[in-house]
């Protein structure tokens, strides 16, 4: 395998990973639904809508000059983004790529059914149910999109060394468009999640198992969209990186 066959194959293997985290997100709505109680009963009392103004704006890709002459490893520096994802998983208190099945994040059973709820609390859970929902219809529509991108990607990619790098800026490029756009629809949402989170304190006054899986699962949720838009941001660096390895090969 030569040098630019195995970029395109680690490409391939980073966005295999990157979906597999992807998929977790509908797994928890899954989860809440169905009243499973297998989320982090730490995700808790943190506001996260600030974390969108901690967000860098996507790279834009750099001119061919750029590539053949500057160093790979400034392209792929991410330390602006892990130190934001620190941070994330520290106001969390669970590192944010855990597996959140562990027995130890049950939250306990209470013994007390949703119906045995107060009126005003089955609001809460009706309400942020629904912001929840809304919030995952955004990160559902965008996710295909970005599919159909790397799918593209790969198809001109794949057809030869040549082919890499104007493969790779075409991404790139439309990625960065289009990771704006989801951006600027998820923050309303997420933020009318975050509100609903601070306005009922989290759920603290809820009872049932259900109604607690329902806050900490909207917590949790929150927690992966803004950690899969730091992944996806340090993925494009890395890819930027590669291509210059790429063109300094030559």
């Amino acid at each position: 395998m030569n040098f630019s066959d195995y970029v395109v194959y680690l490409y391939t293997l980073v966005m295999t990973n990157m979906k597999t985290t992807l998929y977790i997100l509908p797994l928890v709505i899954v989860c809440i639904l169905f009243d499973n109680n297998i989320l982090p009963a730490q995700c808790v009392h943190v506001s996260l809508y600030s974390y969108f103004s901690k967000l860098p704006a996507p790279p834009d890709f750099p001119s061919h000059s750029a590539l053949a002459s500057d160093s790979p490893l400034k392209f792929e520096d991410c330390t602006d983004l892990d130190a934001t994802e620190s941070t994330l998983g520290s106001s969390l208190k669970v590192p944010l790529r855990s597996d959140i099945f562990k027995e130890d994040a049950l939250i306990p059973q209470t013994g007390v059914a949703f119906a045995e709820e107060k009126p005003e609390i089955k609001q809460e859970h009706d309400e942020l149910l629904a912001a929840l929902k809304e919030m995952q219809a955004v990160r559902t529509e965008y996710q295909e999109n970005f599919r159909r991108l790397e799918e593209v990607y790969a198809k001109h990619a794949g057809a030869g060394a040549a082919h890499i790098i104007p493969a790779t800026r075409n991404k790139i490029e439309s990625e960065q468009y289009l990771l704006n756009i989801y951006i600027s629809h998820m923050k309303p949402a997420l933020k009318k999640v975050d509100e609903l989170l601070e306005r009922y304190h989290y759920g603290d006054e809820a009872r049932s198992a259900q109604t607690k899986n329902v806050f900490r699962g909207a917590q949790q949720c929150e927690a992966l969209i803004l950690s899969d838009i730091i992944e996806r941001l340090k993925l494009e660096r890395i890819t930027i990186s590669n291509c210059a390895r790429i063109a300094q090969q030559k």
